[in-house]
């Protein structure tokens, strides 16, 4: 069988019974009753005269689709490109293309309204913009490829730096928009009066990569990137409250995993090695797995933690530290919040590495393999996938890791 590239991007549906995952150009649906392959949906090559505005995001994994999630109601499949700074949108049934718009700057990440009637998009200088999600209507003016893009709308809201994740809560009666981006914020803004901040949620040093807000605890965000640690805030805190609730280091249980390959800094050709530099953690994900229990993932290792939330006063506690066998290397992580992980795994790394595993979460925060999954996840990996073509470049697997800031080297 010839080499396969690793599912970059996976999300689960709202029921539970499919599996969507991303892997080069195309996006892919599994049905995880027998795991066959439902649908694709591959992004399309674009125009000579759009590859001359957008030569700036070619390269390394710019025709993939990233960011990939299904709507609330189960309906739709929502991604965006890096190529021509397109969001798709596609039915979730058979992944046909319902739209396909180009937003001014590249879109870095994605949520919707609760009704999934809205799509809020952040991009790579900060802003967000909130459209309708099944329009097809332009919202960059036709360029003549000498100048910059202009868009026919403006953003609700704008970071001074890349946004990184945006998630939408509630809380009586009234919605809020949680953003994150690269210089260590966490920001708080009425929904859909984006002018007003609430609050700035502060105790990150390094860039925030990941939120997850659980839906048993979703007065809490757990928040991650490139500190040791990850933090637990009360986005709504009473009058007088301090937001930050608790922050768990993680480098107790990521720390022995770490390789001089990925985690460690880079530096200068004529600096000598230090070996006493600390390699770096980057959390990538943070999923909640099952009623009370997290799971966090740091990018380029092949370990799971698993973290318990105390749903009254936002305590942590570690629970469970899962370690991949064989020096695998997890990609991407998705859940369907019953204590069902899947997991994607670089086949590149490691010996006889499947694209991906299914394992149980338990109640008390145990990580095992689902044995009853496994032919389902043999199948996934036997029908789906793209071939690895000759010198064809691959997605950027291990990306996350370049927010950190540095100073020159």
């Amino acid at each position: 069988m010839s080499a396969k590239h690793p599912f970059h991007e996976l999300a689960v549906s709202a029921d539970g019974k499919y599996l969507f995952a991303a892997v080069q150009s195309s996006i892919q649906k599994f049905d995880l009753a027998t795991g066959q392959l439902v649908a694709t949906f591959t992004v399309a090559s674009e125009p000579e005269s759009e590859k001359k505005v957008t030569s700036s995001t070619s390269g390394e994994g710019a025709k993939c689709a990233r960011d990939l999630i299904v709507t609330r109601d189960g309906k739709h499949v929502v991604a965006f490109t890096n190529a021509n700074k397109s969001v798709l949108v596609l039915n979730s049934s058979d992944l046909t293309l319902v739209s396909q718009r180009k937003f001014p700057k590249r879109p870095s990440t994605l949520c919707t309204s609760f009704d999934d009637a809205r799509l809020l998009v952040g991009d790579k200088f900060g802003d967000v913009y909130d459209v309708e999600l099944l329009s097809t209507e332009e919202i960059v003016k036709p360029s003549d490829g000498k100048t910059e893009d202009v868009a026919s709308i403006e953003p609700i809201l704008g970071h001074v730096s890349m946004l990184t994740d945006v998630e939408l809560v509630e809380k009586n009666g009234h919605q809020y928009i949680l953003s994150s981006d690269r210089d260590e914020h966490i920001r708080v803004t009425r929904y859909p009066q984006a002018f007003v901040v609430e609050r700035w949620l502060f105790g990150h040093e390094q860039f925030v990569a990941a939120m997850a807000v659980p839906l048993w605890a979703p007065g809490f965000v757990i928040s991650g990137g490139g500190d040791d640690f990850v933090a637990v805030f009360k986005w709504c805190p009473e009058q007088g409250e301090e937001p930050l609730k608790s922050t768990l280091d993680l480098r107790p249980y990521f720390g022995q995993y770490l390789s001089e390959d990925v985690h460690s800094a880079p530096r200068r050709k004529k600096d000598a090695p230090n070996p006493d530099a600390p390699l770096e953690i980057t959390v990538d994900r943070i999923v909640a797995a099952r009623d009370g229990l997290l799971v966090v993932h740091a990018e380029a290792t092949g370990v799971l933690v698993v973290l318990s939330l105390d749903r009254e006063s936002g305590a942590l506690q570690h629970k469970h530290t899962f370690v991949r066998a064989g020096g695998a290397r997890i990609v991407a992580v998705a859940t369907d919040g019953s204590g069902r992980l899947y997991v994607s795994l670089d086949p590149s790394v490691g010996e006889a590495v499947p694209l991906l595993e299914v394992y149980n979460v338990s109640e008390t925060g145990e990580i095992t393999l689902a044995d009853s999954a496994s032919d389902i996840s043999k199948t996934i990996a036997e029908v789906g996938s793209v071939a690895v073509v000759g010198e064809e470049p691959s997605v950027a697997l291990y990306s996350v890791r370049h927010l950190r800031k540095r100073g020159e080297h």
